[in-house]
């Protein structure tokens, strides 16, 4: 179906993502994991390929590129989460994450909730054995084994809220207020059907759930670069410097101890950097 051009947007080209992209440093060998909006940019030409492409010709054939591929909700023994596809169940986060899902010689790991697609070098390592991991974002997932890997998260046009690799120290830290019991959940992949018992996130709020708040932090600490792509911004965030930013403030504070992220980063700043290492870029 085609759509009209808006006059009032800027035109945005593959070229000019990659551009962007460089600028930010990325190149090939690197891991990414990317949140997008497309929509954030103005008007792409080639729409969701086109960004999609960009990333590729920048980390490819070496690195690995990875989108989130979520499912989740609010489940309960009452509510038990639907039947879990990796083929087909598809995501509910947005187009490009959709699009790159569909690509041939994409991967997708197998939980319920938290899925996660990747193409490249390193995809079936980082992929793998996410329905044995026990928290849905943990050390043992794909997000956890991206930070140890050194990757980065990539923000395109949305902020620090919907940084999913933020769960991963709250589920090593805080599991149990972090994550509920086991729930039944059923798994169909290509060797076919089975029920595993998985602890899936609650209710909760803890020392980086505002995770807007955290950018500032980051900024100082030299953990995140940003880039301007029409109407977009990007954000490049080491993920390992800010698993181990996280893993600090949820020492620090634990949930049942915060209420307000805000003043605490004020009042724990000074002692936070001093203890930071600083993470530059290889």
């Amino acid at each position: 179906m085609s759509r009209s051009q808006p006059d009032v947007q800027p035109v945005v080209t593959q070229a000019m993502i990659e551009e962007g992209l460089h600028e930010l440093g990325l190149r090939s060998g690197d891991i990414v994991v990317a949140h997008s909006a497309l929509r954030s940019f103005g008007w792409v030409v080639g729409g969701e390929d086109s960004v999609i492409d960009a990333l590729l010709a920048c980390i490819t054939p070496s690195g690995t590129l990875c989108m989130p591929t979520l499912t989740y909700g609010t489940y309960s023994p009452s509510h038990l989460p639907p039947p879990f596809d990796v083929a087909r169940t598809p995501g509910i986060v947005v187009r490009i994450s959709e699009r790159f899902r569909q690509r041939p010689g994409v991967g997708r790991s197998l939980h319920p909730t938290h899925s996660m697609a990747a193409y490249g070098s390193l995809s079936k390592e980082l992929l793998r054995d996410h329905d044995h991991s026990p928290t849905p974002c943990g050390p043992d997932s794909p997000w956890g084994r991206i930070a140890q890997a050194g990757g980065y998260v990539l923000m395109i046009g949305v902020g620090m809220f919907y940084c999913t690799m933020c769960h991963g120290p709250e589920e090593q830290v805080e599991p149990d207020a972090r994550c509920a019991n086991p729930l039944p959940c059923r798994l169909i992949s290509h060797v076919g059907e089975r029920t595993v018992r998985l602890r899936l996130h609650r209710p909760y709020y803890g020392a980086v759930s505002d995770r807007a708040a955290l950018e500032p932090l980051l900024r100082e600490c030299g953990m995140i670069k940003q880039v301007r792509v029409g109407n977009s911004t990007l954000l490049l965030i080491n993920a390992r410097g800010l698993w181990d930013l996280c893993l600090q403030l949820l020492q620090a504070r634990p949930a049942r101890r915060i209420d307000c992220l805000r003043e605490k980063l004020r009042s724990d700043y000074r002692q936070l950097r001093s203890s930071l290492r600083f993470y530059v870029r290889r």
